[in-house]
């Protein structure tokens, strides 16, 4: 299989074809060849003028089923990260890399974004990785790239941010016990009756407490490959019951908001740390 930066190279030394380039970024048919069955399909925000890594990364990106939207400007890129949901951020090269940190900088601070960042360009300096890395970003691909390396670093660094359970059999948060091998939730030692789907809910918030996870992330954590086929009045459903019958509001000491167009975050907001533990 040809690797990315070949097919790059190829492409740069034929200045003719260039005006091609940009006729040819559009949406293209996915493909299973690059996609497990269940694979989670993320959306994903891509910055770098640097038009033929961008287009063939972006490219592969459809392929293999994932929404994938590109921006060549930081003010464009910072501005949409910042209002829309996205599960991936991928920067390339925008021409100065003290740019590129500065943009690293604001999405962890300024922004305060938790979105994962993966820095995918040719410079590849020991200085550049470390900065980048200690920025914030949590991968940085060196290009020439596999396609297949490119997916699957890709949705490591996904598989990473979803706090995945850890194999307990039992954790406590507050007055919340929840019980997973016999998939029960307690609330004030009181058995709370849930669908299997509200329990897989409830517990994947319970895990991601003061974390803004996007409506992506909790589609593909409780309803695995079937996401696609989920409505989101359906989401919206089982948020509202879990809310409630888990007493998630703030007179009881948590907050269970949706922030617009991003996802949800669980917060608490009475934390008496002897009340959480793990068995």
């Amino acid at each position: 299989m040809p690797r990315l930066g070949d097919v790059i190279r190829t492409v740069t030394y034929m200045p003719h074809h260039e005006h091609a380039l940009l006729d040819l970024d559009v949406d293209v048919k996915p493909t299973t060849a690059l996609t497990p069955r269940n694979m989670v399909r993320m959306r994903v925000a891509m910055l770098g003028d640097d038009q033929p890594h961008m287009f063939l990364l972006r490219r592969t990106l459809l392929t293999a089923g994932h929404t994938a939207q590109r921006y060549r400007t930081a003010s464009e890129f910072l501005n949409a990260v910042n209002n829309t949901s996205f599960d991936i951020l991928i920067l390339g090269s925008i021409g100065d890399d003290a740019a590129e940190m500065e943009v690293i900088s604001r999405l962890r601070g300024q922004l305060n974004l938790t979105v994962p960042i993966i820095v995918a360009a040719t410079r590849r300096s020991e200085d550049y990785i470390v900065q980048a890395l200690r920025l914030g970003a949590d991968d940085c691909i060196a290009l020439p790239v596999g396609q297949r390396e490119f997916l699957a670093r890709v949705e490591a660094v996904a598989r990473r941010w979803i706090h995945v359970p850890a194999p307990v059999h039992s954790f406590r948060a507050g007055r919340i016990t929840v019980h997973v091998q016999s998939r029960r939730i307690l609330v004030d030692h009181e058995p709370v009756e849930l669908t299997s789907k509200d329990f897989d809910l409830a517990v994947f918030l319970l895990r991601n407490v003061g974390r803004l996870v996007t409506r992506n992330q909790i589609l593909h954590a409780v309803w695995g490959f079937k996401q696609q086929l989920i409505r989101s009045r359906t989401l919206d459903t089982h948020m509202s019951r879990v809310r409630r019958r888990l007493k998630l509001v703030e007179s009881e000491g948590w907050r269970l908001s949706a922030v617009y167009r991003r996802g949800y975050r669980l917060e608490r907001l009475k934390n008496d740390k002897n009340e959480d533990s793990e068995d």
